[in-house]
């Protein structure tokens, strides 16, 4: 149908030079207007399939499928031809073989279908990495209809690129599951941008995908703090407690108030979902302009595009990602390097694990500026006789100058003076 369609709209587009070289001269206004009638069904038709497999598709701004920092990707109902369904049905499986992956594949900018591969699955979903429109992602529902959104999977290079992560859940306590996808993306100035979707079943019974916006937050997320300068130096303050963290003004290149970057983290269980966003001097900064501050807050995904942040708190990234340095060196048996870098005497661990995960650090941000400071980490192990723990590690932690450094990033702001564990 497709094919008789194409060659008809050729032939109208072409008809008096068609006409005139066969030598016809029967093109008589009653002709013509019987041609531009069939042409006007065609098309009637066309409108019509693609309404009833897209009963959305109007009251969605095509514009806000694009962009994924600035406007909204939203994924909206589709319906697989046959020819494309074969290549879906004979996807490669990359779930368990990530390095095989090539990202390549998927970027080809034309509306046809070409190389399909499976990224993601669950128990009622399916997430597929396809070659539409410079990459798509296609979802595969719990009720075997599909999404289609323009937006890839992942980048960067063949085995280098970072997996989607993908959850059902009932996020919304609606009784049905959703589909989390959380995708790394938008590469290029040594970070990656954490990227939240949500595959919904709307109320006129279809189902959708739908983008967190960071910047949709921002007004909300600034009145909760402040940026205090006391004698040349720059502070963050948090719920009216300034945060013993300070910065010369002198070194900060750009502002000198804090603001919240394009920078954010995303993560989630089947319970709930934790936003982190980052904390600098720019409005568009990366790590080497991060204070090392950061806020972090729950997400509530409430059905059809609603979403609401909630339960707001204070974290410090570099302290953080410093304790989890030490923890990953010390439970890959380099506990050489880190007694010498923190000069003390680590114990032994005496079980013989496969992994390990830390569940929770625990610090009290008004206790920054002392000489030391107590962090409480709680972390799982997996023996080798497929066994897990819950431990407690206890850390006494001394905090340097913060002054001199234009990037509070780094782990020299911070030094364990003590290490112990306890079951």
């Amino acid at each position: 149908m497709e094919i008789i369609r194409g060659i008809f709209k050729w032939f109208l587009d072409n008809k008096e030079w068609v006409f005139s070289g066969i030598g016809v001269t029967i093109l008589s206004p009653l002709f013509l207007k019987l041609l531009n009638r069939i042409a006007d069904n065609l098309n009637k038709d066309i409108e019509k399939e693609r309404n009833e497999t897209l009963p959305l598709q109007k009251v969605i701004d095509s514009e806000k499928k694009k962009y994924w920092l600035e406007k909204q990707i939203i994924g909206i109902p589709y319906k697989p031809k046959l020819s494309e369904m074969r290549r879906i049905n004979k996807a490669n499986d990359y779930t368990n073989d990530w390095d095989a992956y090539d990202p390549q594949l998927f970027y080809c900018n034309n509306n046809r279908l070409v190389n399909v591969g499976l990224v993601g699955k669950t128990e009622n979903f399916l997430l597929y990495d396809i070659s539409i429109k410079d990459g798509s992602m296609l979802i595969k529902t719990s009720e075997d209809s599909y999404v289609l959104a323009e937006g890839i999977c992942s980048t960067s290079t063949t085995g280098g690129s970072l997996q989607p992560s993908i959850m059902e859940a009932d996020y919304d306590n609606d009784g049905d599951n959703e589909l989390a996808i959380r995708v790394w993306v938008v590469h290029g100035t040594g970070i990656s941008i954490d990227s939240l979707f949500m595959v919904d079943k709307a109320s006129d019974g279809c189902w959708y995908m739908f983008q967190f916006l960071i910047k949709d937050f921002f007004n909300e997320i600034y009145k909760k703090y402040n940026s205090t300068v006391i004698d040349n130096m720059l502070y963050f303050s948090w719920e009216n407690n300034i945060i013993d963290i300070p910065q010369k003004l002198e070194n900060i290149k750009h502002f000198d108030y804090y603001c919240i970057g394009r920078i954010a983290k995303i993560e989630y269980s089947a319970e709930e979902i934790l936003v982190k966003f980052a904390v600098g001097y720019n409005l568009d900064f990366c790590w080497d302009y991060s204070s090392g501050h950061g806020i972090m807050a729950k997400l509530q995904y409430q059905g059809e595009n609603k979403w609401k942040l909630i339960d707001y708190d204070y974290y410090n990234e570099s302290l953080e990602r410093y304790i989890t340095k030490i923890m990953d060196l010390y439970f890959t048996n380099n506990i050489a390097t880190v007694e010498q870098e923190c000069n003390i005497k680590f114990p032994t661990f005496y079980k013989s694990i496969t992994e390990y995960d830390i569940i929770e650090i625990l610090y009290d941000k008004r206790e920054f500026g002392n000489d030391t400071f107590r962090v409480d980490v709680m972390f799982t192990v997996h023996t080798v006789d497929v066994r897990e723990m819950t431990y407690q590690a206890i850390l006494t932690i001394m905090q340097n100058d913060s002054y001199n450094s234009t990037d509070n990033m780094t782990f020299s702001l911070w030094k364990i003076c003590d290490f112990m564990i306890i079951e």
